[in-house]
């Protein structure tokens, strides 16, 4: 055995933590293995956890040396973050080119990658591919997901036996989270259907609500963006106090408001768009969906006693996580961050991605054209799109469906789907 009065070098994890190191080995008490590797040389016999698939433990609350923070929990092997992707929705406001079987953050809408794999590749910094989970809805998408991302792990595919919204998802995720041995770790939540021109910031973003929770496990964090312009198709977030550097309080949430407030929002400097990227802990958040939505614990249980997925999904109401949780909660702060951040939720936020801030056509496909102006026309099909006098509209045609609406209706496409699912003749089509 090593003596304990080795010099602690200052290093830096992959994830960039900065920890003690000095490759003491001790002998620990029976149940953990025989070796670790300490941050620090230990003064007396303290708490020790084994984390499986690490070489080495962590222990809190030890006395530490005096180059070492006092007063602080001290994780010393290199924890990384759980990165939870939500992958399983049908993405019906991009339909007809989004389908059920394979929806829009599967699709390569700008060639190239898709939505899913581009937000995978922005992560990839912060966590390797053990340590990132995808969540889908259905058979085909699993397939899919294997074709695109063939170095995720097959474990760490989680399909839902039937879509019943985030909390759900985020439920199925901690709980899995929790079963591998990991329910003190931070993990973040992320969707894969959203554009960030800035992936940096994102990073950063994260890092720092992973070191704020830390030291605040019991706190939920939301990714808050400072909006651009008064858009009324978001909820917004109103920030309050800042608790440490860039960390807020949350005041409270608003619904997709008019325009008018939207533009209030923006005048008052106070407001963020809500991208539904959290950071928590696994425990926290498990116990925060069983105390402000206890159905949800039918989905916890499942996992831990291997029961039936479906009759626990079953259980639950379709609702999402904010509804769910964050807006109840009281221990929720906000980190604001300029990311470059767009949901392409329906066809006017992709057109608008696309124009770039002009007024000009988009055209993918076969297209002719007179006095048509600041439309997107996408043609999938092997026909030609002819238009006279066309301005503001939206033109899908993938061959077997042609969808054609103004643009400021193009988030109405929800009646028009929910008349397709109940009729017979077009259920094909979805």
């Amino acid at each position: 055995m090593k003596g304990a009065g080795q010099a602690a070098a200052l290093a830096t994890s992959p994830s960039g933590h900065k920890y003690k190191r000095c490759g003491i080995v001790r002998p620990l008490p029976e149940l953990y293995p025989p070796w670790a590797e300490l941050a620090c040389p230990v003064l007396s016999k303290q708490q020790w956890e084994w984390r499986e698939g690490h070489q080495a433990i962590f222990l809190w609350n030890f006395p530490y040396p005096n180059k070492c923070l006092a007063n602080e929990q001290l994780n010393i092997y290199d924890k990384k973050m759980k990165i939870i992707i939500l992958a399983g929705g049908s993405g019906t406001r991009l339909w007809p080119l989004s389908r059920e079987q394979k929806p829009k953050q599967l699709i390569p809408l700008f060639e190239g990658k898709s939505l899913l794999q581009e937000t995978v590749d922005r992560v990839r910094p912060l966590a390797p591919v053990s340590d990132i989970y995808l969540i889908v809805s259905n058979d085909f998408q699993v397939s899919e997901v294997h074709a695109q991302l063939p170095n995720i792990p097959e474990e760490n595919i989680l399909q839902e036996p039937m879509a019943k919204n985030t909390a759900a998802a985020i439920c199925y995720g901690a709980a899995t989270l929790a079963t591998r041995g990991h329910s003190r770790e931070t993990m973040a939540v992320l969707s894969a259907d959203h554009i960030i021109k800035n992936p940096e910031a994102l990073l950063t973003a994260l890092r720092e609500a992973e070191q704020f929770i830390q030291s605040n496990n019991n706190r939920l964090v939301i990714i808050g963006i400072a909006p651009t312009y008064a858009e009324t198709g978001y909820g917004y977030i109103e920030r309050g106090e800042e608790i440490v550097p860039n960390v807020h309080n949350v005041t409270a949430f608003h619904e997709k408001p008019s325009k008018e407030i939207a533009e209030q929002y923006i005048q008052g400097g106070q407001h963020l768009w809500n991208a539904g990227i959290f950071i928590w802990n696994v425990s926290n958040i498990l116990e925060r969906l069983h105390l402000h939505s206890p159905l949800h614990k039918s989905i916890t249980d499942a996992v831990l006693n291997n029961d039936d997925m479906t009759a626990a999904y079953d259980a639950v109401p379709n609702i999402a996580i904010d509804r769910a949780v964050v807006e109840k909660d009281k221990n929720l702060v906000v980190i604001p961050i300029d990311l470059g951040w767009r949901d392409i939720g329906h066809w006017r936020a992709l057109k608008e991605h696309l124009q770039e801030g002009s007024r000009d056509n988009i055209i993918i496909g076969p297209h002719a054209g007179v006095n048509t102006k600041n439309c997107l026309i996408i043609n999938k099909g092997d026909r030609l799109i002819a238009t006279v006098g066309l301005e503001g509209f939206v033109v899908v045609d993938t061959g077997d469906v042609l969808l054609v609406c103004p643009e400021d209706q193009a988030q109405e496409l929800r009646p028009l789907i929910d008349d397709l699912k109940n009729g017979k003749s077009f259920k094909h089509l979805l």
